[in-house]
């Protein structure tokens, strides 16, 4: 599309990372698109106090509108950062779909020291029962009734200790969706341990991603009932690979240990495994100090330190060919605590905004047997959320990638002091490193090669990612795997 005249200038949302060979990367963290170029080049476009003249007639008027379309260059008397607050409630409010997730229990076959679900009392862990399963069926087909897509996640406690629900849930309900033509999937948190067990099961859910997690140290979770056996993990990640569409293995780093990384390394370089994980994604565990509640044990480390256990083992696995999904790098990633259309049910069908309520009634808003608010301030707090508003925020480049970190956080600190610390450490400490390894990982193409699942896995997860924007020349090199200075 032509542009009238008018003077654009660069985003406010770029971040620029120098490569190699005189060539500069640039990402937009509003649009998600990158865009490599030679560095005269980028001065020329992007170094400039007075903008640039777009006119019907301009040279370079293809190049300069892809810019444009992907944000890159914005109009001179633009406020981007009301433009990210209309895509933010745009997204918050959107009405064609619809999330649960859904607990039939949160009973645990495992024992892990760091669960937050570690302070519900054992008679709270029971599984649904055939009361609460016909009230949120109704609720399911009250709230689903117009909407184009439903998705479910089913979580827990570990939700395979209650698969018998699950299946009397997913038999009601999937005939029901297929009648009125909605597009169903869904999505589990398991640790693994009882997939071989529930294959049928498996075979019904119509499952999107599986994300399957395991601790490093492997010896930090612990079977209540039975030996905890990471290689019956394994047996189920390769086994649920066959039904699910991509299989997310979560890497929980309670403590370093280099020797069980390199032991996890070698257990998932088989061509096998490979094949079975569509991403590997670390998240931390540890905390400085134990908070009231806590079991511990805990390992007190800095987020620069988390960052470079993070940068040495993604290192370490992109040279067997795994792939880590960079967790930050999602334009507007819109909190599902956020959306409208998002509920969240535990076993006794409580209503919840946020998973990490689940199970706490302080913190409940209503109940499946009644389609009402009981408490608004636990309902509407949550949609009200907005992180442009936020002063330190608003100033921020990251805000379209972070959106003001983890909202239940923010409601938890009690000073200005303690809401400085939710800033994601990403975000201070390694934004560019991320770019370069995502550019690293499209420019080799040595993740995809062959790996047709993996592929399409790597689209849906990156859904906003534009193609390269960039010079032939340059477009050449990536395509015979040029060394972008990583």
């Amino acid at each position: 599309m032509a542009h009238t005249e008018s003077t654009w200038i660069p985003s406010k949302y770029n971040i620029v990372t120098e490569l190699v060979e005189s060539r500069t990367a640039v990402l937009n963290t509003r649009s998600g698109a990158i865009v490599m170029m030679d560095k005269k080049e980028f001065d020329r476009l992007f170094v400039t106090d007075k903008g640039i003249i777009i006119g019907p007639t301009s040279e370079e008027q293809d190049s300069l509108n892809k810019l444009i379309k992907n944000g890159f260059l914005v109009a001179k008397d633009v406020d981007e950062t009301s433009i990210l607050e209309l895509q933010v409630q745009e997204a918050k409010f959107r009405n064609d779909w619809v999330s649960y997730t859904i607990a039939p229990t949160l009973a645990c076959n495992l024992w892990c020291d760091y669960c937050f679900e570690s302070h519900l009392e054992e008679k709270s862990k029971g599984s649904m029962s055939k009361s609460v399963q016909n009230d949120l069926l109704k609720y399911i087909l009250l709230s689903s009734t117009d909407k184009r897509k439903v998705h479910i996640n089913w979580f827990g406690g570990e939700p395979l200790v209650a698969n018998k629900t699950i299946h009397d849930l997913i038999t009601a309900l999937g005939p029901y969706f297929e009648k009125k033509n909605i597009d169903f999937e869904s999505s589990m948190n398991t640790n693994g341990t009882k997939i071989v067990d529930c294959l049928e099961l498996l075979r019904e859910l119509r499952l999107k991603t599986m994300q399957v997690t395991i601790d490093i140290p492997f010896s930090s979770k612990v079977g209540k009932l039975e030996d905890y056996s990471i290689d019956k993990v394994f047996d189920g990640i390769c086994v649920a690979s066959k039904y699910c569409k991509d299989v997310i293995l979560r890497i929980n780093i309670v403590e370093d240990n280099e020797q069980e990384f390199k032991e996890l390394w070698d257990r998932l370089s088989s061509d096998s495994m490979k094949a079975s994980i569509g991403c590997v994604v670390f998240i931390e565990m540890f905390r400085p100090k134990p908070r009231a509640g806590d079991r511990g044990p805990f390992f007190p480390i800095s987020q620069a330190q988390y960052k470079a256990i993070v940068d040495r083992e993604t290192e370490n696995a992109f040279n067997i060919g795994i792939d880590i999904k960079e967790r930050w790098l999602t334009p507007i990633p819109v909190c599902e605590a956020c959306r409208v259309n998002n509920f969240v049910v535990d076993p006794k069908g409580n209503l919840y905004r946020c998973i990490n309520d689940i199970g706490d009634v302080r913190y409940s808003y209503g109940h499946v047997s009644d389609s009402g608010i009981n408490k608004p301030s636990e309902y509407y707090k949550w949609l009200l959320f907005d992180p442009t508003k936020i002063k330190e925020c608003r100033a921020c480049i990251y805000l379209p990638l972070c959106l003001g970190g983890c909202a239940h956080k923010r409601f938890q600190v009690r000073s200005n002091k303690e809401a400085n610390t939710i800033c994601p450490y990403e975000f201070k400490f390694g934004i560019n490193d991320q770019l370069l390894r995502l550019i690293k990982k499209m420019a080799n193409k040595t993740l995809s090669a062959g790996r047709e699942k993996t592929r399409a896995a790597e689209a849906q997860r990156y859904p906003l990612w534009r193609d390269l924007l960039a010079t032939k020349e340059v477009s050449d090199a990536c395509r015979t795997g040029m060394k972008l200075g990583y």
